[in-house]
């Protein structure tokens, strides 16, 4: 029989008990830090067609510290451009929250909206549509500022209706990218530049208003390959320079590993590897990383192995009991197919969400 002093006694085993579990997880850099610039809890997106509801995202949890860069890959379908929108608050999720400096953003309205947008830039897939074809360059970079005028004259102390200053700001912002000189440039329409000068024009009017995330949605995707060495190249110095952070989305790994700090491998709507891009890319622990990895262009050349198996996105619908990778994986078995794996810990950073990872 318990006494009294034995209950109490219990109950403050179980709060310790408590205390140490939820210590724990805040050292799991999946659930994020206190560095944290933005962070990912529990996310959930659903797109819905009459009765069928596909789980773009499936309570996606991930940080990216301030000054940091983190990739996000997968294959079309992956659920990592819909990850970028909901970053930048341009889709609502249906659940979860979205932390920016530890405050919700996904549920902003009004000016507390465009508040938190002019900390947020996104740099879009396909540098020939993102920029008004009416509009010369300087008015499209200038845009951002013509939105948010007071918020420009207090971060610059520059007065934004005058319009010899914004001409001058302009010019300087095409500088830094390397549209030089960026005089020569300000009147002159997109349909006078090449794709990989519109992207620098995009990452310039990106960059006006000092932002402190960039989310790039496969930036170079539609430039050849010298043009997007030079534009990776670009973002690399800017992202030094600036010191702001960056959400890397993309289906090469190659151009993934060179530009990010860390990695985070996504296959329908989940994240099921993360880690530095060196340890990713070098050992995988997942079999849909390794697969992935695989059947990838590399710095260097092509992987000749076998592709990745065909998926059929249809027995999906509801979202996934088991292992979203369960009836492609070779390591298959009935534990995949009936619980959902956890990201766990298995070396330094290194995170996977496999009941059977590769090398263990």
């Amino acid at each position: 029989m318990f006494t009294g002093s034995g209950v109490i006694g219990l109950r403050r085993l179980r709060c310790k008990k408590m205390e140490s579990q939820l210590e724990i997880k805040e050292k799991n850099p999946i659930d994020g830090t206190q560095n944290d610039l933005i962070r990912f809890v529990d996310v959930t997106k659903i797109f819905k067609s009459g009765h069928v509801r596909n789980y773009a995202l499936d309570k996606v949890n991930l940080s990216i510290k301030e000054g940091e860069s983190l990739s996000i890959v997968g294959e079309s379908g992956s659920g990592k451009s819909t990850l970028g929108l909901v970053a930048v608050n341009l889709l609502r999720i249906n659940s979860g929250k979205i932390l920016f400096q530890g405050k919700d953003i996904s549920r902003l309205r009004g000016g507390a909206l465009r508040a938190f947008r002019r900390n947020t830039q996104m740099v879009f897939q396909d540098p020939y549509s993102s920029l008004n074809p009416y509009n010369t360059i300087y008015q499209s970079v200038i845009a951002p500022v013509n939105a948010n005028r007071h918020y420009y004259e207090t971060l610059t102390g520059e007065k934004a209706d005058s319009r010899s200053q914004l001409r001058d700001r302009v010019a300087e912002m095409l500088d830094l990218v390397g549209l030089t000189p960026g005089q020569n440039f300000l009147d002159l329409y997109p349909k006078k530049l090449s794709g990989g000068q519109k992207q620098r024009v995009a990452l310039a009017r990106s960059l006006i208003l000092r932002p402190r995330l960039i989310v790039a949605d496969e930036p170079t995707s539609m430039l050849d390959v010298s043009i997007s060495a030079q534009v990776l190249n670009l973002l690399t110095k800017l992202k030094k320079d600036f010191k702001f952070s960056v959400m890397y989305i993309s289906h090469e790994l190659g151009t993934s590993k060179y530009i990010s700090d860390k990695m985070a491998v996504m296959n329908l709507g989940r994240v099921v590897e993360y880690g530095s891009s060196d340890e990713i890319t070098a050992h995988p622990m997942h079999p849909y990383t390794d697969i992935l990895i695989k059947s990838m262009l590399e710095v260097g050349g092509f992987r000749t192995e076998e592709p990745l198996a065909k998926i059929d996105f249809g027995q999906y619908n509801g979202g996934v009991v088991g292992c979203t990778f369960a009836h492609s994986c070779p390591f298959v078995t009935d534990e995949c197919m009936q619980q959902r794996p956890q990201l766990e810990k298995k070396d330094n950073d290194h995170w996977v969400a496999c009941f059977h990872p590769i090398g263990r």
